[in-house]
């Protein structure tokens, strides 16, 4: 048999035991895996994990199924604020994090076109630093442009 770990919450792993018979008219655990959008991670122990890609799984492109993501994440939470990096890092949601800063214009645009508002002093600190890193950024194209380089 082989043994698949499906993440089903933080905390508690669930195992899923596949037959050979499934897996075998199915084409063999590689496909399931490769359909089901999963990772494959040897174990110590010689037997074939498996952990969910949470990236590839969902389209973070589209900003409704980010607002989703981050809705269910934020009901987990004993207040409706805005999640922070630490917090969805905590959460092993990398993709989260990668989407809102490179996907959606940050942590204080999502906040904005969600209607939250980030509490935290440390969210209000860290966009007032990639707020001035943005001015030093502009500053710095408009100085390029002003000098015909090529």
């Amino acid at each position: 048999m082989h043994c698949i770990y499906s993440l089903v919450t933080q905390e508690k792993m669930q195992f899923h035991y596949v037959k050979d018979n499934v897996s075998h008219h199915a084409g063999g655990a590689y496909p399931i895996a490769v359909r089901l959008w999963i990772v494959w991670i040897r174990c110590a122990s010689d037997m074939l994990a498996v952990k969910r890609c949470f990236s590839t799984a969902v389209n973070l492109k589209d900003f409704n199924v980010l607002a989703a993501e981050l809705r269910a994440i934020a009901k987990t939470q004993p207040k409706m604020e805005m999640p922070d990096t630490q917090l969805l890092k905590s959460l092993g949601r990398d993709d989260l994090v990668h989407a809102i800063r490179k996907k959606h214009g940050g942590f204080m645009s999502v906040a904005q076109k969600l209607g939250w508002h980030i509490e935290t002093s440390n969210g209000l600190d860290m966009h007032k630093k990639l707020a001035t890193r943005q001015k030093r950024r502009e500053a710095r194209l408009l100085e390029l442009k002003k000098h015909n380089v090529f």
